[in-house]
C-alpha cells in the first residue's frame, strides 16, 4: 500500500475525496488529512507519504509552497494539484516544479482515479528500479573498495553506463555545501553515480583511451559549473588518478579521497584533479604532538591545551591531508583516555562515529571546534587525582593490560591470588567501575584498534593476537565498542 495525504482547508472537499475513489482497490491508503499547508508540512515531518492531494490555495501556506517545502524533505514524493482556477500561469508553474497533475475543481473522479493509477504505477517502476539499484550499488561499491573483480562485476548481469573495454576510468567525488535533495545525472554519458555513507557523491566514469588530462577535468567542470547553475549549490568536486583497468578503480577512488581533503584550503566552488606530486611521502605520524597533548591533559592545562591546539592544527604549518590524519589520532588518543579513565562512553560517542563527523567537515575551524570539545570533555571527567586502587585490583589490571591476549578469567586470577572469586570480582566493579570481562574485551579492543589504524596486518591475524579465537565474536564485540565493523574503521582511512 502507497500512503497518500489529503490536504484543503475546506473539510467538505477532504471528506469528498475519501468516498469518491476505491483507495484500497488502487493499492492506496489515506492516512492523513490536513486543512492548511503549515498542518500538511507538520504532519508530513511525522509520518511521511508517497502521494499528496492538495489545493492550490489555501493560507499559511499554500499548494505550491507546500510542494516546494515537501520537496526539500524528499523529492520523491507525488503530487496531484486541486485548483478553482484555469489559470495557464498556475498550471504551467505546477508543471515546472514537478506536479503529476493539475485537476480543476469541480473534481472529476474518473480523471482523478485515471491519475492515481498513472502515479501508482510510477511508484512501482521506482520500487523496481530501487531494488535492482541497491544491488548494482553494492557491486559498484565493492568494486572500488577492490572486494571484487571486473569478471565479477560482468558475471553479475546487471546494466552499467560505464564501458568496461578499451577504456581509462576515473572515479571523482562530489562535495554539497547545502542538504543535498535534488540532483540529476541522468544526461551524463558513461557516468555512474553512487551517493557514498559520508553525504558525498561518487562518480565512475569510463572515457576513451585517448581522452587528455585536460579533457577530464573540463568534464567535471562543466558538472560543477552545471549543478551550481541549475540548483544554486556550493560545490567541490575532487578527481582521482585515472586508471587503465577498473581492476584498478580502487587508485582513482582513493586518490580522489585525498584531493578531495584539499577542501581544507580550496574552499567550495573548485575542481580539482589528482597531481602525482599529491602522493609524495607526506604521512607525518605526530608522535610528539600527541604525546604533548596527552601531558597537557593529564595535568589538567586546558587553556595551554586549547593554544597547543590553535598552533598544530593550522594549514600555514601542515597541508589539509595532515589536519585530518592529526585529528583522528587525537580522536584515538580520547578513545584511549577514555577507557583509561572509565569516562562513560555513550557520552563522549563512539570512535568511529567521531572519525566520520572529522572526514565530514570542510573547514579547519570546524574541525577545532569539535577536536576541542572532546578534549576539555575528556579533561573535565579525568579526576584530579590518580585513581587509587586496591593493591589486589591493581595487580589484575596490569595483569590484563599485559597479558590481554591470553585466555584469563576472573577464577583462575583468583586462584593465582589465592582470592574468593566472588569477592574479587565484586571489589573489581566497585573500583574499576566495570565487570572483569567488560574490562578485559576493552583492554583487547582498544589495542586491536591501534593495530587496525597503524599496521598492514590482516583482521583476522588481528583478531587472534589480541586473544580472540573466534573472529566473528571480534567483530560484534569491536562494533559495540567503536560503532563501526574493524574492516569499516580501516576503510575510513581511505577517506
Amino acid at each position: 500500500m502507497y500512503k497518500v495525504m489529503l490536504v484543503d482547508d475546506e473539510m467538505l472537499i477532504t471528506e469528498g475525496l475519501k468516498n469518491i475513489i476505491d483507495w484500497e482497490k488502487l493499492g492506496l491508503s489515506i492516512i492523513n488529512t490536513a486543512e492548511n499547508g503549515i498542518d500538511a508540512l507538520e504532519k508530513f515531518r511525522k509520518n511521511p507519504v508517497d502521494i499528496i492531494i492538495t489545493d492550490i490555495n489555501m493560507p499559511l501556506l499554500d499548494g505550491l509552497e507546500l510542494l516546494n517545502e515537501i520537496k526539500k524533505i524528499d523529492n520523491k514524493v507525488k503530487f496531484i494539484i486541486l485548483s478553482g482556477y484555469e489559470e495557464f500561469s498556475y498550471a504551467k508553474k505546477a508543471i515546472e516544479i514537478g506536479v503529476q497533475a493539475y485537476i480543476l475543481k469541480p473534481i472529476d473522479d474518473e480523471k482523478l482515479e485515471e491519475k492515481l493509477k498513472e502515479i501508482v504505477k510510477i511508484l512501482e517502476e521506482e520500487r523496481l528500479s530501487q531494488k535492482i539499484n541497491i544491488k548494482k550499488d553494492a557491486i559498484l561499491k565493492s568494486l572500488l573498495n577492490n572486494m571484487i573483480t571486473k569478471d565479477e562485476v560482468l558475471n553479475s548481469k546487471e546494466e552499467f553506463k560505464i564501458e568496461f573495454e578499451e577504456k581509462i576510468f576515473v572515479c571523482a567525488i562530489i562535495l554539497v555545501k547545502e542538504a543535498l535533495n535534488t540532483i540529476s545525472f541522468k544526461n551524463i554519458d558513461k557516468t555512474e553515480v553512487l551517493y557514498g555513507d559520508f553525504g558525498d557523491i561518487i562518480l565512475i566514469n569510463s572515457f576513451d583511451k585517448n581522452t587528455d588530462k585536460e579533457s577530464i577535468k573540463r568534464f567535471y567542470q562543466e558538472i560543477l559549473e552545471d549543478i551550481q547553475d541549475k540548483y544554486k549549490y556550493n560545490v567541490f568536486i575532487s578527481i582521482g588518478k585515472t586508471v587503465e583497468d577498473i581492476n584498478f578503480l580502487n587508485r582513482s577512488f582513493k586518490t580522489s579521497n585525498l584531493v578531495k581533503k584539499k577542501i581544507l584550503s580550496e574552499g567550495f566552488g573548485k575542481c580539482i584533479i589528482f597531481e602525482e606530486n599529491d602522493i609524495g611521502n607526506n604521512t607525518l605520524y605526530f608522535e610528539n604532538e600527541i604525546n604533548e597533548i596527552n601531558r597537557l591533559i593529564v595535568e589538567n592545562k586546558k587553556d595551554e591545551l586549547e593554544i597547543y591546539l590553535n598552533s598544530i592544527l593550522n594549514l600555514d604549518n601542515i597541508s589539509p591531508q595532515n589536519i585530518y590524519e592529526l585529528a583522528t589520532q587525537i580522536l584515538v588518543l580520547c578513545d584511549n583516555l577514555k577507557i583509561k579513565f572509565k569516562i562513560n562512553t555513550e557520552e563522549i560517542g563512539m570512535l568511529g562515529n567521531s572519525i566520520i563527523k572529522i572526514l565530514n567537515f570542510t573547514n579547519v575551524s570546524d574541525i577545532k571546534e569539535y577536536i576541542r570539545g572532546k578534549l576539555i570533555f575528556i579533561i573535565n571527567n579525568i579526576e584530579k587525582e590518580n585513581i587509587k586502587l586496591s593493591p589486589i585490583v591493581r595487580r589484575i589490571v596490569k595483569c590484563v593490560n599485559e597479558n590481554y591476549n591470553k585466555d584469563l578469567s576472573l577464577k583462575v586470577l583468583a586462584n593465582e591470588y589465592n582470592v574468593n572469586t566472588s569477592y574479587l570480582g565484586q571489589i573489581f566493579t566497585k573500583e574499576i567501575g566495570i565487570q572483569f570481562s567488560d574490562y578485559l574485551n576493552k583492554v583487547r579492543n582498544s589495542v586491536a584498534k591501534d593495530l587496525i589504524l597503524n599496521t598492514n596486518k590482516k583482521i583476522n591475524d588481528i583478531s587472534k593476537e589480541v586473544g580472540y579465537l573466534d573472529t566473528s565474536y571480534f567483530y560484534r564485540k569491536f562494533k559495540k565498542y567503536y560503532g563501526v565493523t574493524p574492516a569499516t574503521l580501516r576503510e575510513l582511512q581511505n577517506y
